[in-house]
């Protein structure tokens, strides 16, 4: 009875080899006793090798790298349409990129956060122009990504035409072409070489380049990745003196660098108008230019037969080459009568070229596109 009692919880014993702890007993008629298996082994102190640990001490940040890019927005809920989209990488990357905004006294107070890195790098061989809206089989490009864990990979024709594998390259007249790829190959040196491109997308058209030179800067369309200034559309024009860096550590760190960003708002830019005509009466002498409005969001609808407008009102600045200069409101054509051709000529014309850009109540005149007889 006495070997029994001194069972008491916490006490190990043996039996037949095994090893158990006591958990509980109870005293009563009987004694009753709760016990648990275990291996000696889970309790041995453990070896390690000499090595120092995984874990060093804090992380060595390097200077930051940030892009703002003027790029067209996929949808009205969008955030803070009118600053650049802001994409950063930093090796390793922290916690975020913090972007402060001088305060007008040498100080600088915190603007924004980029907590996630994007997807950017440059090009190794030069983008030729191709054709918009259409394959362009043609052309291929090859990128070199910033991030060596970053990968492109190849997708269907029918998965691009629903918006995957948008990248935008910014071209030597300082706007950005965005384009799709089908085909992504990985190359033997890490660069990615893209082709069956989609040249001239949301609206890009009229800045595809001839050609967008080897070293130019390329961006992965990903919004989640993406950051945006903090201020409204009054920013639009006006320059914002920022400071960026590891947020890791202080804004007067000299890992920390100077930027001034001029916001365009380009979210905001209408696109090209479309199907330019140009029809004479050959009685009257008059001329009928018209076109087909295009929307920034909701228009690849073939049921609808009006595109959304998408803007405060509708408005047209439309320029007759070598004549005058009109808006034109609430319509998409224009009748340039022979008296008016006269007064600007000195006699009718048999044709003439113009020019016609829809106009934001934001952004002002969009893009441009021109008919030329």
């Amino acid at each position: 009875l006495s070997e029994y009692l001194r069972l008491r919880p916490g006490v190990t014993f043996e039996i037949e080899g095994w090893r158990y702890r006591v958990m509980r007993r109870t005293v009563g008629d009987e004694i009753q006793i709760e016990a648990v298996g275990f291996d000696d082994g889970l309790y041995q102190l453990v070896s390690h090798a000499s090595e120092s640990g995984l874990v060093t001490g804090t992380p060595e940040y390097t200077a930051s790298t940030l892009i703002a890019a003027e790029l067209p927005l996929l949808s009205t809920s969008s955030p803070a349409p009118w600053s650049p989209r802001l994409i950063a990488y930093q090796d390793p990357f922290p916690a975020a990129v913090s972007v402060f905004q001088e305060d007008g006294s040498g100080g600088y107070d915190i603007n924004t956060n980029v907590p996630v890195a994007g997807v950017s790098g440059t090009t190794t061989t030069d983008l030729n122009a191709g054709p918009a809206w259409r394959w362009d089989t043609a052309n291929s490009v090859t990128v070199n990504l910033v991030d060596d864990d970053a990968t492109l990979l190849s997708a269907s024709d029918d998965s691009v035409l629903a918006g995957a594998n948008t990248m935008a390259i910014l071209t030597p007249g300082g706007q950005w072409e965005v384009f799709q790829f089908a085909n992504a190959v990985l190359n033997g040196d890490g660069t990615y070489t893209l082709s069956r491109l989609l040249r001239g997308q949301l609206g890009t058209e009229p800045y595809i380049a001839d050609p967008a030179p080897s070293g130019s800067t390329v961006v992965l369309y990903d919004p989640g990745r993406w950051g945006t200034l903090s201020g409204t559309s009054n920013i639009i024009g006006q320059d914002q003196l920022l400071r960026y860096g590891p947020s890791a550590v202080l804004v007067s760190d000299d890992r920390y660098q100077d930027v001034t960003i001029t916001p365009e708002g380009v979210a905001y830019r209408p696109y090209a108008p479309a199907g330019l005509k140009h029809e004479r009466d050959p009685v009257t002498g008059d001329i009928t230019l018209s076109w087909v409005r295009r929307s920034r969001f909701d228009g690849d609808s073939w049921q609808i037969e009006t595109v959304p407008l998408n803007e405060d009102f509708e408005r047209y600045s439309l320029i007759i080459t070598g004549g005058r200069t009109v808006q034109v409101d609430d319509t998409t054509s224009y009748v340039y009568t022979a008296a008016q051709q006269t007064t600007d000529f000195g006699s009718a014309q048999a044709s003439v070229a113009f020019t016609v850009q829809q106009v934001s109540a934001v952004y002002g005149a969009g893009s441009i596109a021109g008919y030329t007889p």
